[in-house]
């Protein structure tokens, strides 16, 4: 009998306790701004707080006080899981939020990113360096989530700061950060959000970059930009009677593969006529620089490929992620302003056989002379280009023109006819349209070939 009791008093005794606990956990609940608060509320809107922050939800700090950006991102939240709107956290609402906090950690995000930015911080170039060694992958080559690594990343923290919804540093590294700001862009442009850069987002940023680079460039930046072909045009339109006829000589001479040496040493003749035309090499190219050697220099970038953005005239920020990875890429101290011993390793590189953005001015159709006979095998193990030439890209000019995308004669130079016909290509296969043919890109073309 004595035993039962004791039973029965133990069993009372939890069951006390967990009505307790119970009364003690509802009793923030609910939760709005203006309300008399005390340690126990401020914790609980500080959990909330940070679980916003990290669904990309919530802009502000996590301080524990309900104010007017506490009640905005919990507005949002509700409007998301289709709850009516209120900005007041009841009970079930913080439920759901922890629930959709647990999984969004289980699809991309975690502390990882916020550890790796601290690293950042603390070793400067070395960290990020280290970071972008794991993973030199292109942009838009593979979908980026949690744990993701790599200059691609690197990339799209780039991106999403330009566009103003990330506002971290660029580790390389794919975390919480990240995926807020992924988060973010996909909620303000009427995207699936899931915090994951797919296709379709990764297409989307880029897109909305190259459009906030080419505004702010002004009208004849936007048509330089047009064609390559126009701008060099332009350029010449510009130029004494006497260069142009000493330059057509030593391009002669020197042949396709030394035009931009040639254009180079006769630059230093050329009255400037305008306030933008400046000399390649006559001053420091950083971010906010505008002028003709902004355009030579994304030119000689886009034709060595560390460049995929529009040629404007206008050193952004993605200009500087492309001089700062060819700084990377060649041991220079990399901090994306393209001094003298950038520029002159540049030109070095430029002049030692591949292919330049003087000689990418020839026409396609004038390429099908220079180019090698013969056809090459189309493979993925290497990036195929605007300004390249090779049998490889003559192959992948046979393979589009089998598929119906490329109208003309496979020449082996890959021009502005090429580049529409890839971008056919990956917008009809919801791929990364940016006129690259990258590992992706050449996959989906094989594979619709049979191969």
């Amino acid at each position: 009998m004595r035993k039962q009791w004791i039973g029965l008093l133990l069993i009372m005794m939890l069951l006390l306790t967990f009505f307790t606990a119970s009364a003690e956990s509802n009793a923030v609940f609910p939760l709005f701004q203006g309300q008399t608060t005390d340690s126990q509320i401020e914790n609980t809107v500080r959990n909330v707080q940070k679980m916003l922050k990290e669904m990309g939800f919530y802009t502000g700090n996590v301080t524990g006080h309900f104010g007017d950006k506490t009640a905005e991102g919990i507005r949002s939240f509700q409007k998301e899981m289709g709850s009516v709107a209120t900005g007041v956290v009841t009970s079930g609402d913080y439920s759901l939020m922890q629930t959709k906090y647990k999984e969004a950690y289980r699809k991309g995000t975690g502390t990882a990113e916020k550890d790796s930015t601290a690293a950042a911080d603390n070793t400067g170039n070395a960290a990020e360096q280290n970071v972008g060694t794991k993973a030199s992958v292109s942009y838009g080559s593979r979908t980026m989530k949690k744990d993701t690594q790599g200059e691609d990343v690197r990339m799209l923290q780039d991106y999403l700061r330009t566009l103003g919804f990330y506002s971290g540093n660029s580790t390389g590294n794919y975390g919480a950060l990240t995926m807020a700001a992924v988060r973010k862009f996909q909620r303000a442009n009427k995207l699936t959000v899931d915090g994951i850069a797919g296709g379709k987002t990764a297409s989307a940023i880029l897109a909305k970059v190259n459009e906030k680079n080419n505004a702010s460039s002004g009208a004849t930046e936007k048509e330089e930009a047009k064609s390559d072909a126009s701008a060099k045009n332009t350029e010449t339109a510009v130029t004494k009677d006497s260069a142009e006829k000493d330059e057509a000589k030593k391009t002669e001479a020197a042949g396709n593969s030394n035009v931009e040496t040639a254009k180079e040493a006769d630059e230093k003749n050329v009255k400037e006529t305008t306030a933008t035309k400046v000399t390649l090499g006559s001053r420091t190219i950083r971010l906010g620089v505008k002028g003709t050697d902004v355009t030579e220099l994304q030119q000689a970038l886009k034709s060595l490929g560390f460049y995929s953005g529009s040629v404007t005239g206008n050193c952004g920020s993605i200009t500087v992620s492309a001089i700062r990875k060819f700084q990377k890429a060649n041991n220079l101290k990399a901090d994306g302003a393209a001094g003298a011993k950038t520029i002159a390793l540049l030109r070095e590189k430029l002049s030692g056989g591949k292919s330049n953005a003087a000689t990418a001015q020839t026409t396609e159709s004038t390429a099908k002379t220079a180019s090698p006979a013969g056809s090459g095998t189309l493979s993925a193990g290497k990036n195929l280009r605007r300004y390249q030439r090779s049998e490889e890209v003559r192959a992948l000019q046979e393979a589009l023109a089998k598929l119906g995308y490329f109208a003309g004669s496979p020449t082996g130079y890959f021009g502005e006819q090429t580049e529409k016909a890839v971008k056919a290509f990956q917008n009809k296969h919801n791929l990364l349209e940016d006129g690259i043919a990258g590992k992706a890109t050449i996959n989906a073309i094989l594979k619709e070939l049979g191969q």
